[in-house]
């Protein structure tokens, strides 16, 4: 959401975006949202809706601007997404990064199995967040030279 305000806003933007495990769609719909019920190990289904209602307030859940994934996401820098299969909020992030391809936004998306939501905060005891961190990081690198910064036009230039 902010990479957008600030397109939108005609500021400068990040080189790149890396996402762990968005809420992009507040709207709720996605199949995983009641197919991981069971097994994602941070998230209810009840509480999400509950949350995503106090989040948008009066504002209508599939508005762009508390659904990112349902934004107009053209002109965004490369995107990093990596989503637990096993969560509820896999189909955020399958939308976020279906959506960002559609619009011309170079998207590395992963899905992981076995693992909670936000996996990454247990990099000194689980391997797949340091591999996960380790991509990430891979990802940064490769789309962001130092020095640079990413203007709306899609070019890098240097600071």
């Amino acid at each position: 959401s902010a990479a957008i305000a600030a397109r939108d806003a005609g500021l400068p933007l990040p080189g790149a975006l890396v996402a762990f495990s968005p809420w992009a769609d507040l709207t709720g719909t996605g199949t995983s949202v009641t197919e991981n019920a069971e097994r994602c190990a941070m998230f209810v289904p009840r509480q999400l809706h509950a949350v995503a209602a106090l989040y948008a307030g009066a504002t209508p859940r599939n508005d762009p601007g508390v659904s990112p994934a349902r934004a107009d996401l053209r002109g965004l820098p490369p995107l990093c997404v990596h989503v637990s299969n096993d969560e509820l909020l896999r189909d955020d992030a399958l939308l976020l990064a279906e959506r960002a391809s559609a619009a011309g936004v170079t998207v590395d998306l992963q899905r992981w199995d076995g693992v909670p939501h936000v996996w990454q905060f247990l990099a000194g005891m689980l391997p797949q967040a340091r591999a996960s961190l380790d991509s990430a990081a891979a990802f940064v690198r490769t789309h962001v030279p130092p020095g640079t910064v990413y203007i709306p036009d899609g070019q890098l230039t240097a600071r």
